[in-house]
């Protein structure tokens, strides 16, 4: 997969920037403190395990308060050799879009997708458990027992 597009809301000095565009060579130029660091420690956490930390977080215009959310997507080009599930490729079945968004204690990540046919399964986690087990039987998956969890 190739990165075509980065989009980055509230990190560091960067407000908002949408479908910034990414090729095989990207060179960022600016002046200094203009945020060229600030985008490629984006594209890290976007990239790997990393969260952001407190202070990555933009701090508002005349204020001394903090967004509430930081926001990274990358929009990934799927190639031949790719072997992405056809559920998990965008509407137009050429791209993969991943976004984290992140809290000041929490953190989602997402995956913009075509999704499945059977729309019980793209709402799985907002099923009660027997449809999530009756689910977990139609794909041959042995649905788990969450027993200990409930006992602690």
């Amino acid at each position: 997969m190739l990165l075509q597009k980065l989009t980055v809301k509230n990190f560091r000095c960067h407000e908002s920037i949408s479908d910034l565009p990414i090729h095989k060579l990207t060179v960022f130029i600016g002046e200094n403190d203009a945020g060229k660091t600030a985008l490629l420690d984006a594209l890290s956490i976007l990239l790997t395990s990393k969260s952001p930390i407190p202070s990555d977080f933009r701090l508002l215009v005349d204020s001394d308060n903090k967004a509430q959310e930081i926001v990274i997507s990358g929009t990934f080009k799927i190639e031949t050799h790719d072997s992405v599930p056809p559920n998990l490729c965008s509407q137009d079945g050429e791209n993969f879009i991943l976004t984290k968004i992140f809290q000041e204690r929490t953190s989602r990540c997402e995956i913009e997708c075509f999704g499945f046919e059977d729309e019980r399964f793209n709402s799985f986690e907002n099923q009660d458990a027997p449809t999530q087990k009756e689910l977990l039987t139609q794909l041959g998956l042995q649905p788990g027992s969450n027993k200990d969890k409930r006992l602690e």
